[in-house]
């Protein structure tokens, strides 16, 4: 390749199954099958691929791995992960073997199904969760918290329409 881009995998089960944190599909197919990668819609359009084309990507070892673009997708769900990544990709657990890396559970999405707008029920409901985790030996690094009905970039976009509102009043002022 003429220039190398940051790729971000997740390896994924049954993409068609999953009932939280669900991708959606704007071309090609939904499963990427063994050496095939869904790219997220951003990260498509930086790279210039699209779906059938190829993505070269360099292991540690200084392995070159070719895998074929099986999809196009956004995911609603990214909050500021999506929002301020770089470049993001789907994989199957076959394709995370063939590129040599360990099959590490390194996120755990879970969804309330009683009271999901009250942030101080789903807050008590993550320390459970991470209290289990960590009793079991794990180690969690970041809880993110969000409500059913607010969008997970809410704070931000309500910030810049604060500043712009701001800089509107001050227009006028000066104009």
């Amino acid at each position: 390749p003429e220039s190398w881009s940051s790729l971000d995998l997740f390896a994924l089960p049954d993409l068609a199954e999953m009932q939280i944190n669900r991708l959606l599909l704007l071309q090609g197919n939904l499963q990427p099958a063994d050496r095939q990668v869904l790219l997220m819609e951003k990260t498509a359009q930086k790279l210039g691929q699209s779906v059938g084309g190829l993505v070269a990507i360099e292991l540690p070892d200084g392995t070159l791995r070719m895998l074929r673009i099986a999809g196009v997708v956004k995911d609603l769900t990214a909050g500021t992960n999506g929002f301020m990544a770089d470049g993001i990709g789907y994989i199957s657990f076959g394709t995370l073997e063939w590129l040599h890396q360990p099959f590490e559970a390194d996120r755990l999405y879970i969804t309330v199904a009683q009271r999901p707008n009250d942030k101080v029920y789903i807050r008590r409901v993550a320390a459970e969760v991470t209290d289990r985790l960590e009793k079991s030996g794990r180690k969690v690094y970041e809880t993110q918290l969000y409500e059913r009905n607010k969008h997970p970039l809410a704070s931000i976009v309500t910030a810049v329409l604060g500043v712009l509102g701001a800089l509107g009043v001050l227009l006028v002022f000066l104009s």
